[in-house]
């Protein structure tokens, strides 16, 4: 199940032969394998706590996570707004300056009236 889930995630596939093989091998034993809870002890913890929880809990829990998710969301929005203000002040003031370059530069080079 896990392997069947993971596979089209992965970003290179074996030649479709060899592919199919390995998953013969997995499936009959032959290549060994471990559980996910070998790997991340925690995640049988998690299970375990997740299959004892009601569902009004569950339901708490993803709405609790929903608002943290907008939260974090409404931070990232508010520091992309001051960064932008931050970038249009620097271009105002580079914008100001180069009009100033400009009009200096275009005073010390006018003619001279004629006499």
């Amino acid at each position: 199940m896990a392997w069947t889930n993971w596979t089209p995630c992965t970003t290179q596939f074996p030649p479709t032969e060899e592919l199919k093989q390995q998953i013969v091998d997995i499936e009959s034993g032959k290549t060994p394998t471990v559980s996910a809870e070998e790997v991340f002890p925690e995640l049988a913890e998690y299970r375990q706590t997740r299959e004892a929880m009601s569902e009004a809990d569950k339901a708490a829990e993803r709405e609790q996570l929903w608002r943290e998710r907008e939260e974090r969301d409404r931070q990232r929005d508010e520091l992309s707004r001051r960064f932008l203000e931050q970038l249009e002040r620097l271009t105002a003031g580079e914008r100001a300056f180069i009009t100033h370059l400009h009009a200096d530069r275009k005073q010390r080079h006018r003619p001279a009236p004629p006499v």
